[in-house]
């Protein structure tokens, strides 16, 4: 007689020419299964004698996708988007994985039942939905027009209204002079909307009596000679477009003798743990990071449950952080 054991899916899975998360769906009892295949699995595990151990199939697995080292160094806002992204997603019973874009050749061979992705570049984007097929996929700050073709879903901060906040901010002390240094990034949403709507912005400034507005854009390399031509324009205040630029330009001010706000003011983006132990604190926008790990977590949540008219696009307002890199300026 032979001897019962605990399921094995993978083993089922080859029986029936299916991927084990598809059996996984099976044994989860979820809808999204066609009725020939639900059947096909099930006589399967019934003819082999196996035993389902409740519970082996219950955690569903997802993976969290992001660029790669250098980005998280680079990108403060990141590890801990990664961080709540893990928090929110194992309270929920989930598996969780990290895949950095030099693995993601791999993911065919592993089974996941859904993707939540930290990319921003639209080319490795597009990489990713070739390889997610019919698994549902939540995009973290990247917003994209394939939501109307499969489960996708986009979370995102309002990079346009975290520019205007600067802007408005630093009008509203006096300052006529405001210069944006920005990286030259390519395909890259986050970075092509915030430029877009400084762009904006500037052009509706030309020959009014608001204040002047410069961008200087720079290589990861060249900030530093950004800076300068900031200097030499007379600006009166910066900001700092990325994460990135936020830590190299009070460094290079520093370099140039420059204070910071006595001889010059600063706006960047939230550095966390980071902005407010710098000399001195830097005034910054804080994307709510919180907010958009969570909401991605439910949006998942309610794919792999079936739920209908799921939300497409979730947008989430930043917020300014005042502290003491600014200046207001007295005419």
């Amino acid at each position: 007689m032979r001897t019962k054991r605990s399921v094995n899916i993978r083993s089922v899975a080859r029986q029936a020419s299916v991927s084990p998360a598809t059996v996984s769906r099976v044994l989860n009892k979820e809808q999204n299964v066609k009725k020939k295949t639900h059947d096909q699995v099930l006589s399967i595990i019934k003819a082999s004698g196996y035993s389902f151990k409740p519970g082996l199939a219950q955690k569903k697995h997802i993976a969290v996708l992001y660029n790669n080292a250098a980005s998280l160094a680079q990108n403060y806002y990141l590890p801990p988007l990664l961080a709540n992204c893990e928090k929110h997603l194992v309270r929920n019973n989930y598996s969780v994985v990290f895949i950095s874009s030099a693995n993601f050749d791999y993911i065919n061979e592993l089974q996941f039942h859904g993707f939540i992705s930290l990319v921003h570049n639209r080319s490795t984007f597009d990489k990713i939905m070739q390889f997610t097929g019919h698994a549902p996929l939540v995009a973290i700050n990247s917003a994209y027009s394939h939501s109307c073709l499969k489960k996708v879903s986009f979370v995102y901060s309002d990079h346009s209204q975290s520019v205007r906040l600067a802007l408005d901010y630093l009008a509203g002390l006096g300052h006529n002079k405001t210069g944006m240094i920005s990286l030259r990034y390519q395909n890259d949403t986050l970075s092509f909307e915030r430029l877009k709507t400084y762009l904006d912005y500037c052009r509706k400034t030309i020959g009014k009596t608001k204040p002047n507005t410069y961008l200087f854009l720079c290589d990861d390399n060249t900030i530093g000679n950004a800076v300068a031509d900031a200097l030499q324009a007379g600006c009166t205040a910066l900001i700092a477009s990325s994460e990135t630029c936020s830590l190299k330009i009070p460094h290079f001010l520093a370099q140039y003798n420059v204070r910071i706000p006595d001889d010059i003011s600063l706006v960047t983006f939230e550095l966390p743990g980071i902005s407010e132990f710098l000399s001195p604190p830097l005034t910054s926008i804080r994307q709510p990071i919180e907010k958009m790990s969570e909401k991605a977590v439910e949006l998942m949540l309610q794919y792999l449950t079936g739920a209908k008219n799921i939300e497409k696009n979730i947008k989430f307002d930043n917020n300014l952080i005042f502290r003491s890199s600014v200046k207001p300026l007295f005419r």
